[in-house]
Formats: structure tokens, sequence, C-alpha cells
């Protein structure tokens, strides 16, 4: 399924992932982001193509390869960490303006945990923005 949103990336564009979208403009105008399950970084680079400064954290240091590649070929820069969302986050509280998760929160272990961490590391005010791909009684 496509949401039909376009980035560029490098000479030509890319279309975006479920949901990503409406992450970007959830969290439109956060200097600082952070990025919970990066992945390849689709959305990752789309945030910094928007003017946040985005950190990245995945438990794949294959996915966090791919984007590195990503940010290259479009031109932005990224802090991509390997880090495990199940484990406590390697930030302090308030290191965030905003923090998004694309689907991640589906596999962790204790969402409630991972979003109260999240939680945490967004400075008072701040937003946390998550999608998720099933409805609400399929992730509790």
């Amino acid at each position: 399924m496509s949401d039909g949103v376009k980035a560029e990336r490098g000479a030509g564009t890319e279309e975006l992932p479920f949901g990503a979208a409406e992450l970007l403009s959830a969290v439109a105008g956060a200097g600082r982001v952070l990025d919970l399950g990066c992945g390849s970084g689709r959305l990752t680079v789309a945030l910094a193509r928007a003017g946040a400064t985005v950190t990245g954290i995945d438990t794949s240091r294959e996915r966090l390869e791919q984007a590195r590649r990503r940010a290259g070929e479009g031109g932005v820069e990224l802090q991509l960490l390997e880090a495990d969302m199940n484990e406590p986050l390697p930030f302090g509280d308030g290191s965030f303006d905003a923090a998004t998760s694309r689907l991640a929160l589906m596999a962790a272990a204790e969402p409630a945990a991972t979003l109260g961490a999240l939680r945490r590391g967004v400075v008072t005010g701040g937003r946390v923005a998550t999608v998720l791909w099933a409805s609400l009684d399929l992730n509790p």
C-alpha cells in the first residue's frame, strides 16, 4: 500500500513508506528528532531533509549501514546508533524536541515502557509520534 508521498533522493525521488508523511507532519518544526527503530533510514532521511537534526537508532548493523548509504545519497547528515529499544535508551532526559517510531513499537517487549522512555527523552512540551499498521486491539 502506498501513501503516494514522494521524497527527493539523490538525482531522483523515492516513495516514502506507510505512515511517514503523517510522522513528518506530526514533528514538523522540531529541531532535534529521535527516530526509534530507524531501519534503513527512509523516514530518518526525510526528517533531516525537512530540517531536523536526526538521531536514528536500530538494533541491526546492516540496516544502519543502509541508512548511512541512504543519507549519503540524499546529501544529509544523520547520527546513527546501534541500540535496543528494550534496554535503557542511551540518551538523557530531554535530549530531543520530538521522537518518532514507524512500526517499531510493535516489536517492543514492553511497548508502554518504550513509550515512557521516549517521553522522558523528549523535552517538556515535545512530541512523540508513532505509526502502527494494525488496529489498537491488535497493538495492546
